[in-house]
């Protein structure tokens, strides 16, 4: 139904490493959508030569790829080396920007509600206090695993994440008799771009978030639950109600109600329960339309 309610809930032990080269078509790069070809040997992609761009097909493949060839702006700008789990921190110019996974979801219910929702490692602190950042960058010998100065202690201290942005390697944020697992910092920001509620209210102490270290999943989805329950016990009118002919039931018992306006209900208003109706009950809404 295009007014249904779309919910997605991540569960990963790892953060999403998604890169532009997995999905060309959605890719806002011109090199990434197609490819580093040059058949006709004029030093620009055939790409550019067919994609809109007022200055030029030089002047924007160079505006996007710097002083790289194709190849090598190919391979800096849409892939990810996964030879290592730091690839995906220190190569986060390559992975698909977040936003393009939040614009996909919200086009998919333009009518509707996207609840989202991550079971994930939480966010890495330093010692400082300071939530662990990833950014580009080269990281100094002492924070850099590949380089014989590289001193493990540092990696979480401010020495190597000043002011909360880490330029070690990457570490586990938390551990189960599972194992460990990494920041999911990707799920999180998408849930976040969705609203607090989404995020289930992690708000400023992302200790706060579900775990996916949690021995027992209950205490996690039963969050995720709450957090989605106004969602859940909504039901919108397709014809403006008359107040006092609404009557609500669910497996033919009375219920509690409340009758709001909605302007993203056809009839303009919604019916919300007190609660959320139990798994596969049936909900009745008897009105008079006006």
């Amino acid at each position: 139904r295009p007014d249904a309610t779309l919910m997605v809930v991540f569960l990963s032990d790892a953060d999403d490493c998604s890169e532009r080269a997995s999905h060309p078509a959605a890719s806002q790069r011109v090199i990434c959508r197609g490819g580093p070809a040059d058949r006709d040997g004029d030093g620009v992609p055939d790409a550019f030569n067919a994609a809109p761009c007022e200055a030029g097909a030089a002047a924007c493949f160079q505006a996007e790829c710097g002083d790289l060839d194709a190849d090598a702006c190919y391979a800096a700008r849409c892939t990810v080396d996964r030879a290592t789990r730091d690839s995906c921190a220190w190569q986060r110019d390559a992975l698909t920007p977040v936003a393009e996974y939040a614009d996909f979801l919200a086009d998919l219910r333009p009518s509707g509600d996207v609840e989202i929702a991550a079971i994930v490692a939480p966010p890495m602190r330093t010692e400082a206090g300071s939530v662990v950042d990833f950014v580009p960058g080269a990281p100094a010998p002492m924070c850099d695993p590949e380089a014989a100065e590289f001193d493990p202690g540092l990696s979480q201290t401010e020495a190597c994440c000043p002011e909360g942005h880490c330029r070690g390697a990457v570490q586990p944020s938390c551990a189960s008799s599972a194992g460990e697992a990494f920041a999911g910092l990707r799920y999180l920001a998408l849930a976040e771009a969705f609203g607090e509620r989404q995020a289930t209210d992690c708000g400023s102490d992302p200790s706060a978030c579900p775990s996916i270290c949690t021995q027992d999943f209950t205490t996690p989805l039963r969050r995720i639950r709450e957090g989605w329950s106004p969602v859940l016990g909504t039901f919108c009118f397709d014809a403006r109600p008359v107040p006092d002919s609404v009557e609500v039931e669910i497996d033919g018992e009375p219920v509690a109600f409340d009758v709001e306006a909605n302007d993203g209900c056809p009839g303009g208003a919604a019916v919300r329960l007190h609660a959320p109706p139990p798994h596969a009950s049936e909900v009745t809404v008897r009105y008079q339309a006006r």
